[in-house]
């Protein structure tokens, strides 16, 4: 009989599964820091737009919906590729704030919302049908409050 070198099928099927199984394990884990780098840059960006508003308030008297008139630059391309930037005034001087909706993350709706008056940064999901969304503003913080001018999500305060 030929002494034949070489491995079994079972035994190619079992690093296959244990690959697999790894595969399982690291995907999600990579996809999270993903998205967690892409939050941290967009809660400086926050900061900075609300730094940059104060500056224009104390300037002229009111805040600008325009990202042009504020004396910040914004890295070009960054809205179309990352975030999608959005002014909102519910016509309430607490209700004035800057919203970065996160693009292309398959926890769902995250938001980046920045409240002018307040000068505080928040962490937004949804309140329904938004768990994943949720539990991923809960690692800033875990206590969550309805969004000011916002009752359909939850906020989670980034300190």
């Amino acid at each position: 009989m030929k002494n034949i070198k070489g491995f079994t099928l079972i035994e190619l099927l079992v690093v296959v599964v244990i690959i697999g199984i790894l595969a399982a394990i690291a995907l999600p884990q990579y996809q999270k820091a993903v998205i967690k780098s892409e939050m941290s840059g967009g809660i400086i960006m926050a900061r900075a737009i609300i730094d940059a508003e104060q500056r224009f308030f104390l300037a002229n008297g009111i805040f600008t919906d325009d990202l042009g008139k504020l004396d910040i630059d914004i890295p070009s391309g960054i809205n179309e590729k990352f975030y999608s930037i959005t002014f909102v005034n519910s016509g309430t001087a607490s209700c004035i704030d800057w919203d970065l909706k996160l693009k292309k993350n398959h926890f769902g709706e995250i938001w980046i919302a920045a409240y002018l008056e307040s000068n505080r940064i928040y962490c937004a999901a949804r309140k329904t049908g938004g768990a994943k969304a949720n539990d991923f503003c809960k690692q800033y913080n875990s206590n969550s409050i309805t969004c000011p001018c916002q009752s359909l999500f939850n906020c989670y305060a980034i300190k």
